[in-house]
């Protein structure tokens, strides 16, 4: 996704103007195709709940937003914690609260699976997520196993 300015700041305020209404943006990259096509246009809008397997525009550290698939969501310090992966990539991004949410992918130059979404990529999202976590605690338990 092309970042909207070059300085990182400008992003915050994009989010902040588009409150409920959509917006159009350009997705940069391959990582969710044939889903969104490298320079497509996507449109987005905020939404009262997001679930697994929606697609999603995310703000990532340093203000790059990037357009990726729900696969879970988690408490964690407090608060909702959500996590994110491209179709294309083995492994998940970072997990981030609410505030880092732009919208979902409502339209546009997309697949209409990245619309409408079928059960069968909600599962498989929630089946990402499933072994994030499985894998995660294999390890805690490994390295609590190696210190005893």
């Amino acid at each position: 996704m092309n970042h909207p300015g070059a300085n990182p700041a400008v992003w915050p305020a994009i989010c902040q103007l588009a409150g409920n209404n959509r917006l159009t943006l350009r997705v940069s990259g391959q990582c969710m195709e044939p889903l969104l096509e490298n320079q497509a246009r996507v449109t987005v809008r905020r939404v009262r709940a997001y679930l697994p397997g929606d697609v999603l525009v995310v703000t990532r550290p340093l203000g790059r937003p990037v357009v990726h698939r729900l696969i879970g969501l988690f408490p964690a310090k407090g608060s909702l914690r959500y996590l994110t992966q491209a179709d294309n990539l083995p492994t998940p991004d970072g997990s981030f609260t609410r505030d880092a949410i732009l919208g979902k992918v409502c339209g546009g130059q997309c697949s209409r699976l990245a619309v409408n979404i079928p059960l069968r990529h909600r599962a498989k999202a929630v089946g990402r997520f499933v072994s994030f976590i499985g894998t995660r605690l294999r390890q805690r338990t490994w390295s609590l196993l190696k210190t005893t």
